[in-house]
């Protein structure tokens, strides 16, 4: 355990920095406060000096002027004078100089070298020497070379001179300096013997907590048996009965834990053989499941083959029928015409209005046999796509154009009218019997389920390139799809027309073919009232697809 992180070392750090806190503001108010009282003492003290000096010179002036020889002594008092002044400068150190400044503003006592201002410093201080000439008496606080001074000075007017200390900062506040650093020590007595009195008392009141904090170690390795020590009455003590209290519940439980998970393994191992046997069977089923959708899925496109060859071969009867009751009323022309011709009965009207039907009949029959071999042709091709699913370049707007062909028979019996937005000249290469199951199933789905019998309509298809994407939009205006079953309709076998057939694999096969064969993804919209919107969007690289102008065809 980190031993910053343990409670001891946070109580002991807490204690310690409040203690420090509350004697660094002590120092701070009381330094404060006595550098107040100090700096007044020392202006009175420094003060005092002054005035004995210039009572003792003022004295002895006066004696000399009650003995009338004042003019002619004058001069020779004063140096006797200056004489003292510098026996006294001398004498001093450095922090505490005197100095007198004559009528001349000139320092007649100047400031030994020794000393730590000196002559050239002080003639460089013009501010300081200034304010001195100019108060004559007072005191200035001052700052040379990084040290702060003091200077007391007061005005002898017998004489006009100006006689005073500069004093120190370290000398004027000595006292002070001195108590601090005494402080300082016994702050740091203080605090020591704090710290070790708190250490003793934390460690004597932790014990209990500490105890108590091994003993859950151990409980919490799983040693439920640990020895938990609760003699004694305090708070600590009442909580280790508790935690006692707690511990036995927890074996108590734990015991009831163990017995009931065996009971819970037997039921387990029983319910998990009876659910292997479950999923053996169901897994079975599910495979049956699948096998029969697969049928049903192959039984629907059968069943729209099957649709697709009944359509076609409705479509065929009639051009071919055409075409044997034209060959059948040209071979009855060509015998009547062959017998008068024979009989030498044939005149050139005859011959004339022989050959004038005989085109007719055969324009009529090559129409019908060319429409013959176009619908062969859709049907060969849209019959292929769905029964074999190889891959091949086709151009959608044709490709589209046979698939509705095919499913005519279908789409002629209604009054809707089906509109391709389509560009003529787009080429893809895919799979065209998905698009050929997509569309069939759509409309077919739209024709069931969205219109009722002999109700007018109009069927969108529109394709468009964007990107590497193509999509298909599938619109109707039919009846639409109610909301709360718009997200079952890609479900297999839903259907809600169950009772006319349906099979519900309409559009499963749909979103199977698009999602599994072709990669996309189908997104239908619809109101229930307000007809059907699919969406249908397919990766397509630029290899796969040609596109150049948009037209747009309708087919009814």
């Amino acid at each position: 355990m980190n031993i910053f992180n343990s409670l001891k070392t946070k109580l002991l750090f807490s204690i310690i920095l409040l203690i420090l806190i509350g004697m660094v503001f002590l120092f701070y108010f009381t330094s404060i406060a006595l550098k107040s009282e100090v700096t007044i003492s020392q202006k009175n003290v420094f003060s005092q000096r002054i005035d004995n000096i210039i009572f003792i010179i003022d004295e002895k002036y006066n004696i000399l002027k009650d003995t009338g020889m004042e003019a002619a002594l004058e001069d020779s008092f004063k140096e006797g004078t200056k004489n003292i002044l510098r026996k006294i400068n001398k004498s001093q150190k450095s922090d505490l100089l005197p100095f007198v400044i004559n009528e001349k503003n000139e320092y007649i006592i100047p400031i030994p070298k020794n000393s730590s201002i000196s002559d050239k410093e002080i003639d460089e201080s013009i501010d300081v020497f200034e304010k001195i000439t100019t108060l004559k008496e007072g005191n200035i606080f001052y700052t040379i070379n990084g040290k702060d001074h003091w200077i007391m000075f007061k005005h002898f007017e017998p004489w006009n001179w100006i006689i005073g200390f500069d004093i120190s900062h370290n000398y004027m506040y000595k006292e002070l300096y001195a108590f601090e650093t005494r402080f300082f020590y016994i702050v740091f007595l203080i605090l020591l013997f704090v710290s070790i009195f708190t250490i003793l008392i934390i460690k004597y009141m932790l014990s209990p907590i500490n105890e108590l904090t091994q003993v859950s170690k151990q409980i919490a390795k799983g040693n439920l048996d640990t020895i938990i020590g609760t003699s004694g009455s305090d708070e600590l003590h009442i909580l280790a009965r508790n935690f006692k209290i707690m511990r036995d519940k927890i074996k108590k439980n734990m015991l009831f834990l163990k017995n009931h998970n065996n009971l819970l393994e037997v039921k387990v191992k029983k319910r998990t053989a009876e659910l292997e046997d479950s999923n053996y069977e169901l897994e079975t089923t599910i495979d049956n499941l699948k096998q029969t959708q697969s049928k049903l899925i192959e039984s629907e496109k059968m069943a729209s083959l099957g649709g697709l060859v009944a359509g076609i071969a409705h479509e065929l009867n009639t051009p071919i029928g055409i075409s044997v009751t034209a060959i059948t009323h040209f071979s009855d022309i060509t015998k009547e015409i062959n017998d008068t011709y024979k009989k030498d009965l044939l005149t050139k009207e005859t011959l004339e209005e022989y050959l004038e039907t005989s085109s007719e009949l055969v324009n009529m029959i090559l129409l019908n046999l060319n429409k013959t071999i176009h619908l062969i042709v859709s049907f060969k091709k849209v019959s292929v796509d769905q029964t074999n699913e190889e891959r091949r370049e086709f151009n959608l707007k044709e490709y589209i154009d046979d698939i509705l062909l095919s499913i005519s028979n279908i789409t002629k019996k209604t009054k809707i009218q089906i509109i391709l937005d389509i560009d003529n000249n787009l080429c893809i290469t895919s799979y065209p019997g998905a698009f050929s199951q997509i569309i069939s199933n759509l409309i077919i789905n739209s024709i069931k389920h969205g219109y009722a019998k002999n109700k007018k309509g109009i069927i969108g298809i529109k394709i468009i390139k964007e990107n590497n994407l193509l999509i298909l939009i599938y619109t109707d205006d039919g009846s639409g799809i109610k909301k709360e079953i718009l997200h079952k309709i890609f479900d297999p076998f839903f259907t809600t027309n169950r009772e006319h057939g349906g099979t519900g694999l309409g559009l499963n096969i749909i979103y199977n073919i698009i999602a599994n064969n072709l990669n996309g993804e189908i997104v239908c919209k619809s109101k229930n009232g307000k007809g059907v919107e699919f969406t249908i969007t397919l990766p397509i690289s630029k290899k796969e697809i040609v596109q150049h102008s948009l037209s747009t065809s309708s087919i009814s």
